[in-house]
């Protein structure tokens, strides 16, 4: 978080915001005003992913499966969950086949 936190412009403005990536995996900051509006910035592996302000919601799909609207308008398949008291998320970014497996997820909010 320190890193993606020292590469975050003075300005935070959408055209600013596309270009920060985090170092490593998928971050993704809840805003103050609405619990469903988040900052998501990817690593530069998850490129079709746009970094910026997005959105979330639960996806009917089942418990643990949510759907993340980048700040492009695309929209990710994510399926949270936890396996051998690890923290897990599942991932299928756009336009990609493969899902990729997110293992020790931290909390940005502390």
């Amino acid at each position: 978080m320190a890193e993606l936190d020292l590469s975050l412009p003075e300005r935070l403005t959408p055209e600013a915001l596309a270009l920060v990536r985090a170092p490593r995996g998928l971050v993704i900051v809840p805003t103050a005003e609405d619990p469903s509006s988040i900052y998501i910035f990817p690593n530069q592996e998850l490129g079709a992913i746009a970094s910026g302000l997005g959105q979330f919601r639960l996806d009917p799909a089942g418990a643990g499966h949510v759907v993340l609207r980048d700040a492009a308008g695309r929209e990710t398949q994510l399926q949270l969950g936890s396996a051998g008291g690890q923290t897990l998320m599942r991932l299928r970014a756009p336009g990609q086949g493969d899902t990729r497996l997110f293992v020790g997820c931290a909390s940005t909010t502390r």
